[in-house]
């Protein structure tokens, strides 16, 4: 199982309260409103974020997982 959170933009206790969950994406920003569509293309972007930061440090900080 998979599990996708959104959450508030900005927030970052929010953000490492769904990595302790062991969450699998964290999107913030995305409404609950959104369609599947929507949420994959959010997730696609914020992956692409990551990614380039990762590559920019050289490494990217490993959440806690479950």
């Amino acid at each position: 199982v998979l599990v996708a959170l959104c959450g508030n933009e900005g927030n970052a206790l929010e953000e490492i309260w769904a990595r302790e969950l062991g969450v699998w994406l964290y999107l913030p920003g995305v409404v609950d409103d959104s369609d599947l569509s929507s949420l994959l293309e959010a997730g696609q972007q914020v992956a692409a974020r990551r990614a380039l930061a990762s590559e920019r440090h050289g490494y990217f900080p490993k959440f806690k997982t479950a």
